[in-house]
Order: C-alpha cells, then structure tokens, then sequence
C-alpha cells in the first residue's frame, strides 16, 4: 500500500487506486498524511476541508468523513501494513508506517543527496527523489489556506531540488543535461529569476550562446511587463557571462575511462526513432486511442494495455505512437520483449544497449552491465520528452529495467498478461482492450468482402464477428478470406466457420492470425497451468469453479484456484462471477489442439453439467472455500 501527496492526492492498493471519495474526503486524508504519525486537532482538519468559514455543522462532517476513510482503509486490510486511524483525545492521528509516503521518501532521498561528497551520486539521489513527482503536490484537494501554503511549500522544495541536480551536472560539466533539467521549469515558471539565470549560464557554457541570450531577454521582458522591474543582479551577471565571452567555448573535460562514470549526456535529438512502421489499415478502438491520450495528458508515467491475444494491443500502441509523435520531440524507443518464435526474450542489457545507441551514446560508452546500462538511460531521459513502446510484455520484472527516468517520459507497455506487479510498484494504468464494437468489427470486414457485401447481409456479418469473438486479429483473418473469394457469400463463409473443427485454420493467414497468437499465450505458461488449461478445455461445462478444476487435474481445490487466477492473468479465462470462470470458446479450440498434456478424456472423472460444488473434505485448505451455485 502506498500513499501520495506528490501528484494527486491517493492511497495505492494491491488492487488499484482506493476510490476516496468526494473532495472533503480526500482533502482530510491529505491534512492527516501532511503530519503523519502525529496528532491533527479537529480544527486544524475542519480548516483544511473549507475554503471559506466552515459551518456550524463542521465538526460532525470532518467525524464523518474520518468514519468512513477509516472503513475504506479497514476493507483494503491497511492494518496488515501497519496502518492505523486513531482519535487521540480531540484529535485524530493516522499511523503509518513513513517508507509508504511518496513524500518521506522525497525528503529522505533529498536529504542523502545533500550529504553525498561526489556530485555524481548526489546527482542519482535527488533525479531518484524528483522522480516521486506525478504532477502538483496536493492536486484534487481543496483549495483551502492550509493546503494551499502546504502545496506551495512542496513545490519549492522540487524546485530547489532541481536546482541542486543542475547544479550538480554542472559541476560534472554536462551543461548540456543542466539546461535540460532547468528549461521546463523556468519555463513553467517564468518570473523565477534564479531559473533563468540558472538556464542562462547552463545553454552558454554547452555550446548554445544565442539561446540563453534570448532566454535573457524573454525574461527581461516579462519581469517588465508583468511586475515593473529590471533582472536580478544574478541575472544580469548570467547575461554579461554570455555577451561578453570569447567565441570560443570552454573545451568539456574528457570522461574518465572508469566504467562507474557515465559519458556526456548527447542533445535531445528529435530523430531518435526505432518504431516500427504504422500499421496499414488501422481501423476502430476510437475510444481507447482517446483514452490513450488522456492518460498521457495527465501524467506522463507508465500506461498499461492489456487484452487478449489477437486484441489489437500492439497495433493501437504503435498506431498510437505515430499519430502523437509532436508529443514527444526528443525521440521514441521500441523493443519487441517477446522475441521471434523459437528465440528467447531479450535480454534487458541488449534492449537498453539499443535505447542508449539510440540517444546518442558511443558503442564503446554504453555500460557492460543491464544495471549501469540501465543507470544511465534514466540520467539521459530524466531531462527528456520521450516515449518509450515495451510491446509484448510477459513479466513486470522484464520491463521494470527498462523504464526511464524523468517526469516527462511516457512508457506504454502492451501485454497480454495483467503485470499488477507493474501497477503496484510503479504506479501504472491499465488501458483494457476488449473485443471490438460492431460497427467497429463490420468496418474490418468491409475491408476486405466491401462494404456492399457487408451491407447486403449484414446478420452474416454479424454472425462472422460472433464467431470471432470481436477480436480484431480474427476479423482481419476473415476479411483477407472474403477478400480472395469475391464470389462467396458472407454466409456460406460463416457457415464454415461455425465448424469448430475448421475455425482456427480459417483465421489463421499464413503466420499471422488467431491461432499464431494463441500459441504464444499457451506457450508461455508453466506446465502445470498449461496442463489445467488443456483440461477445462476437454470438459464440456460452459464454467468451472476450484473444486471441479482440482477433480479434472487431480490437484487441491486450492492449487487450482491459483491456476484459474493465472488463466485469468493471461487473458486465457473469464471470471464470470465471484468463484466461477468460462473458457472462452476460441481459446477452448486451441487448446484442444495443443499438445496433450493430460490422459484421454475417457479417464478422467466425469463430472455433473454443474460442476462439483465446495472442495473435497478430506484436503485441509488454509483459505476460505469460494462461492459456489445452487
């Protein structure tokens, strides 16, 4: 469990963000973490919670808003972390253990840095802090004095912590990655003269002169403009530097050959681009390609789509990549982590070997180790506006290496799999693709048989998009098909594929398809749930629950529940209702021709069409048996 206060105000659980509630609620909750583990007097949180003077009521709103943030932690078990709302006389305290505040892990980082004598390690520490911020501090609280003054006392301690880091780098003389980190923040704050002269002295010495005299004189005007007053002699004394040096630039001290060492950060170069090339023919997920980009609106960080095999997911990440490519002026980065068909995943330190050739970086500087490697690919992004595509995911731990650094970056990561170890550890959203809509899926199809063919039957056409689930890799399959046989009707093509036997063949299209992508789901799994799988799909019952799955493989009720949750995590089950999954009718065909992994149907034991209700009462299970239908 994790609380925030650098971004917008939330509790992080292993199921997601806990839903909080209205505005008062959560502005309590953020006067409360502010003095963690100490007493908050009922007054000072009624203050908090109104922006004006709070009414004669207020004191049973603010009791409550705590009632019901006390049962809200209580359901998300908080107390297993330790974690505690208290009423200490007329006060209330929240207790909580401080490594599970973004911001005592802010202040810790900030205050290691300062004490480092090597501005290098000083410069990881506070890029590690800054890189707890998701946006404002306090963002979806009230407006009200307290948390106003609180908010704005954060946000000068960032501001003097991105000072420290470029004041670090340029003391290593990467002026360059000085100006990096200064410029979005003298530009979100213009009127900030120590930013400014900062930036200005940080572009002349890297090499860039005009650029900081121009950066002088925009903020020379804006001083006068808006406030009446000349620059700062710090300022000033920045500009003269400029304007009155040599032609020629100070040389750039030579890296010293120890691999601990990073090499200079390169420019932000706009070319930087290993994308594949768009789709062609990309229809449909209008909506998710929208949602895609409101969740890169509000704060950049990691976004996760997740679906199916055959969904779509890396042609949206791809498409999506492309058609927002002004978003990201210093570059974006690809990696297929799944690897080609008979060759392993690669190798964190081979990806992050490319990322790093990419931005710039001489073969012979990029660190032997995936872990300097890794190291410097955050330094050079923290300062960036980049995106990075980590397609086919199969495990939280293969991206987590691979994530950059810096408040500007975006990661979308595509993964058939439901990686919550990435949502709890690094704060990631989850962008779930489902079967396309039916005006979505026609589309497809028309793409291929025309749309005069689709609108001549169109109850063919939707019994072809049933029949392929609504998955986008089926329907391209048929569209191909219809495509090669103009002289077919759509529901003769239909008629076809409602024969289970033939189904899989028909939407496969040479190495691509449904079933191509089935494969590498099923291939991915442990043996033992690839062994369940293949189980349920040789029953005939339309659901299963624990007991009727551990009576097919032989296994404890318990045992098989953790297979089920892993099918569900592959996008290989549906969880129907609490306790019972379904198989899904395209993925029971696969698996009945995979590789059989268990004996014949003949000998296993039948079961009723319901399936077994409970579990067997001889095996002792630690947890509580899972609902089961009448």
């Amino acid at each position: 469990m994790e609380f925030r206060l650098l971004g917008t105000v939330s509790v992080g659980a292993a199921s997601g963000d806990l839903d909080l509630g209205p505005v008062k609620r959560r502005s309590l909750l953020a006067a409360l973490l502010l003095r963690c583990n100490l007493p908050v007097p009922v007054d000072h949180l009624t203050d908090a919670m109104w922006e004006d003077e709070p009414p004669p009521r207020a004191r049973g709103v603010v009791q409550g808003h705590v009632s019901r943030l006390r049962t809200l932690l209580a359901e998300s078990e908080a107390e297993a972390y330790g974690i505690q709302l208290v009423t200490q006389g007329t006060a209330y305290v929240l207790r909580c253990p401080e490594s599970l505040l973004d911001l005592h892990r802010f202040t810790e980082l900030i205050s290691l840095a300062s004490a480092q004598t090597e501005p290098h390690d000083a410069a990881l520490m506070y890029q590690e802090a800054l890189a707890l911020w998701q946006g404002p501090a306090l963002t979806g609280v009230l407006l009200s004095p307290p948390l106003q003054t609180a908010a704005q006392e954060l946000e000068d301690r960032r501001l003097e912590a991105v000072t420290k880091l470029a004041a670090c780098w340029a003391t290593l003389g990467e002026h360059a990655r000085a100006a990096s980190v200064l410029r979005p923040e003298a530009e979100a704050y213009p009127l900030r003269e120590s930013l400014s002269a900062a930036l200005v002295r940080s572009l002349y010495l890297a090499g860039r002169r005009s650029e900081g005299l121009d950066w002088f004189h925009r903020t020379r005007r804006l001083l006068s403009e808006e406030l009446g007053i000349d620059p700062s002699p710090d300022l000033s004394a920045a500009y003269v530097m400029a304007l009155q040096a040599e032609t020629r630039l100070p040389a750039a001290p030579a890296a010293p050959a120890d691999d601990e060492t990073e090499p200079l950060a390169p420019a932000p170069r706009s070319e930087t681009d290993l994308l594949p090339r768009a789709p062609r023919g990309f229809l449909g997920r209008k909506d998710e390609r929208a949602r895609l980009t409101a969740l890169a609106d509000s704060a950049p960080g990691v976004v996760l789509v997740t679906g199916p095999a055959g969904a779509g997911k890396s042609a949206l990440a791809v498409r999506w990549a492309h058609d927002e490519a002004a978003r990201f002026p210093d570059g974006r980065l690809y990696a297929d982590l799944r690897g080609e068909p008979g060759d392993p995943a690669p190798a964190p330190h081979t990806v992050l070997s490319d990322f790093l050739r990419a931005l710039g970086v001489p073969p012979q500087d990029v660190p032997d180790g995936a872990a300097g490697a890794g190291a410097l690919f955050r330094r050079l992004c923290a300062g960036l506006r980049l995106l990075v595509v980590l397609d086919n995911a199969p495990a939280s731990a293969q991206v987590r290496p691979l994530l950059p650094g810096g408040r500007n970056c975006l990661t979308v990561v595509t993964s058939t799999r439901r990686l919550g170890g990435l949502v709890s550890s690094d704060q990631a959203r989850r962008l779930p693709l489902g079967p396309l809509a039916g005006p979505e899926s026609r589309a497809v199809l028309a793409s291929g048989a025309g749309t005069a063919r689709i609108d001549a039957d169109p109850g063919a056409a939707d019994e072809l998009t049933a029949l392929c689930a609504g998955l986008p890799s089926a329907l391209r399959a048929v569209a191909t098909r219809l495509a090669d046989a103009p002289e077919r009707t759509l529901r003769d093509f239909a008629g076809e594929l409602a024969d289970p036997d033939r189904r899989l063949r028909l939407l496969d299209v040479e190495d691509s398809g449904l079933r191509t992508a089935l494969s590498r789901s099923y291939e991915a799994l442990p043996p033992d749930t690839a062994a369940l799988l293949t189980a349920l799909a040789r029953h005939h019952a339309p659901r299963t629950d624990p007991a009727a799955a551990a009576a097919l493989t032989g296994t404890t009720a318990y045992r098989a529940e953790d297979g089920l949750d892993a099918l569900t995590d592959a996008h290989l089950l549906v969880r129907a209702a609490p306790g019972h999954w379904e198989l899904p009718d395209l993925v029971r065909l696969h698996a009945r021709e995979a590789q059989p992994l268990l004996p014949a149907p003949a000998d296993v034991v039948p079961l009723p069409p319901l399936f077994l209700v409970g579990r067997p009462a001889e095996e002792e299970d630690p947890r509580p048996a899972p609902a089961t239908d009448a």
